[in-house]
């Protein structure tokens, strides 16, 4: 996991940068991860490249111990080939 300058482990905002094959439900098995847990990403972006889809989701309000669990959730969803986590800036609130 890369952390951006400003950024701590107590509430910080986060970015999944995913690569997966290009399956028409492997969107939905990645937010599902997110949905389970209650979480609503503030951003979720994909991107068809070939055989392979890359996708960007960006959540805010986590602990770093949250966001390295939804990052190996990811990692063990079928079609993901590797994932990548950065923390990227603090959460307006913590909860």
């Amino acid at each position: 996991m890369r952390t951006a300058p400003g950024a701590t482990s107590a509430c910080s905002a986060f970015q999944f940068h995913v690569n997966a094959d290009n399956d028409p439900q492997i969107l939905l098995r990645m937010i599902g991860i997110f949905a389970r847990l209650s979480l609503m990403p503030t951003s979720l972006n994909a991107c068809s490249i070939r055989d392979e889809i890359v996708v960007a989701i960006e959540q805010p309000g986590l602990a770093a111990s949250q966001a390295a669990l939804l990052a190996e959730r990811l990692r063990n969803c079928i079609g993901v080939k590797s994932v990548d986590l950065t923390a990227w800036g603090e959460s307006a609130s913590p909860r």
